[in-house]
């Protein structure tokens, strides 16, 4: 694992594109432990999908069940645990598998829950309704079938829009906030330079779910967990809806001046690990390594420092974590993030017990992880 250090400061868009394209080749109470999964609960997870002969087993601890919102059907997984919920919110083009390495590390505290928005993964593929607003509208239906009156919401990218508009819109069912790498600002980084150096993909597509998987790990993550190939197994592909999501989403001013609950941010900076890792391969060439990293240190990384800054303006009480690590941060690096998380949740329910009107703030910190 790579070592972290704290250092405490006083006072991409995610190719979504790429990914579908790949795949297709009042207090809260606490809620009651689930039962552990069975054989006939894994089955609710729907087929994965495995080449011919090949067998695969999904190794994640979790219930996979469906329930009804807004004229729809959404899969959601549980993977038990007592305490204040909390819920998974993947981001675009993804499931909720892609939270199977974070979600067991928290349930000694917590119910954990992971929800599948419309137009992803086994939860239905609408004619429609693939907005930001209606997707939020989602996750409170969710809640409100689960009997759940206030949860923890963890978003990862496009999920931070839907727990940013549910936050300000029902302030009431949100015990917290916490962002991993789903500040979006689009409009900022589409007006980005485009990288120099473009990820290499296969010009026959895939023979196999093992190519699948071998691309993915050395051109696009530079690493590869059972989350990611969940995650992998799980999706279906749905151009519509990740189009839609992502426009919809794009002009979006988010009100996180409104934010009234706590909130914990992890956000990313990249290096070349993270961002070009076949670049680090003996046979890289070593101009186009150089020009990556001129990319890295003058644009992007220079940008997700802005974003982060125009978000502490706004919310000078949250807890603000910066790290070098893949987008999909809560795999790249997880042992920062399950502790941030878990000081974060814990310091979260301490704060609601606290009498009206008493501060819940922490110092605004950064992490820097080195490699």
């Amino acid at each position: 694992m790579p070592r972290h250090r704290l250092i405490c400061i006083l006072p991409m868009r995610l190719t979504v594109a790429l990914l579908v394209a790949c795949a297709a080749c009042a207090p809260g109470r606490a809620q009651p432990a689930s039962p552990p999964p069975s054989p006939a609960a894994a089955a609710e997870c729907g087929e994965p999908r495995v080449d011919p002969g090949e067998r695969w087993t999904d190794p994640s601890p979790h219930r996979c069940a469906y329930v009804a919102v807004n004229g729809i059907r959404l899969q959601y997984l549980d993977w038990g645990g007592r305490g204040e919920p909390v819920v998974l919110l993947h981001g675009s083009g993804s499931t909720a598998h892609s939270f199977d390495d974070l979600a067991p590390r928290l349930t000694d505290r917590h119910r954990v829950l992971g929800l599948t928005r419309r137009g992803h993964g086994h939860s239905d593929h609408s004619d429609g309704g693939y907005t930001i607003a209606q997707t939020a509208a989602d996750v409170l239906a969710f809640l409100d079938a689960l009997g759940i009156r206030r949860a923890h919401l963890v978003a990862h990218s496009l999920a931070g829009a839907e727990i940013t508009r549910l936050a300000t819109e029902h302030p009431d069912r949100v015990a917290s906030l916490v962002y991993l790498d789903a500040l979006p600002d689009w409009q900022a980084e589409w007006a980005m330079v485009d990288a120099p150096v473009a990820r290499p993909t296969p010009a026959a597509g895939f023979g196999s779910m093992a190519e699948r998987v071998e691309w993915l790990r050395r051109y696009f993550y530079g690493f590869w967990t059972p989350a990611l190939e969940a995650d992998l197994r799980y999706g279906r592909p749905n151009r519509e809806a990740v189009d839609a999501l992502d426009a919809d989403a794009v002009p979006l001013a988010p009100a996180y001046a409104g934010l009234r609950a706590p909130v914990l941010v992890i956000h990313t900076t990249r290096s070349l690990r993270t961002r070009f890792p076949w670049l680090l391969e003996p046979t890289a060439a070593p101009g186009e390594r150089d020009a990556a990293q001129a990319w890295l240190n003058r644009h992007h990384n220079p940008n997700a420092l802005a974003v982060v800054e125009r978000f502490r303006q706004q919310v000078p009480g949250a807890r603000v974590v910066v790290i070098e690590g893949h987008h999909y941060i809560h795999n790249s690096n997880p042992e920062p993030v399950v502790a941030e998380i878990r000081a974060f949740l814990e310091h979260s329910e301490r704060a609601l017990r606290m009498p009206p009107g008493a501060s819940h703030t922490r110092r605004v910190s950064r992490v820097v992880v080195e490699p």
